[in-house]
């Protein structure tokens, strides 16, 4: 990688280092939590990280016309997972909706994964 792909990644990180500390006091600090705020601790932790994942490979790749791509791709994944995760172990959003509501959710997040991946 060149200078400017290394200070990309480093940007990269900081702001997923960033969103996942927001997401994890959210997740401390917030005890009777809606949809919203599961959907936020998710979005800023899991899918902070997997979007600075997919991010980091169009960097290494020197693709910066694909970040948008690749970090949308990223969170939804994130996301997807952990709502997998909370009907899994009956925690987090379980608690709150019906498994029907858990299903379109993922259903949501996981067709954005797969339009974004059909792109390339």
């Amino acid at each position: 990688m060149d200078q400017k792909q290394k200070l990309k990644a480093i940007e990269v990180i900081n702001n997923a280092l960033k969103q996942a500390s927001l997401g994890q006091n959210q997740e401390l600090n917030c005890h009777n939590q809606s949809q919203e705020d599961y959907l936020f601790i998710h979005k800023n932790k899991t899918g902070a990280v997997l979007s600075a994942a997919a991010q980091l490979g169009a960097i290494a790749a020197n693709r910066e016309d694909l970040l948008d791509d690749a970090a949308a791709f990223g969170e939804s994944l994130g996301i997807g997972y952990q709502i997998l995760d909370d009907i899994r172990d009956q925690d987090g959003l379980y608690n709150i909706l019906s498994l029907q509501e858990l299903h379109h959710l993922l259903d949501y997040y996981k067709n954005i994964s797969y339009t974004i991946s059909r792109k390339y």
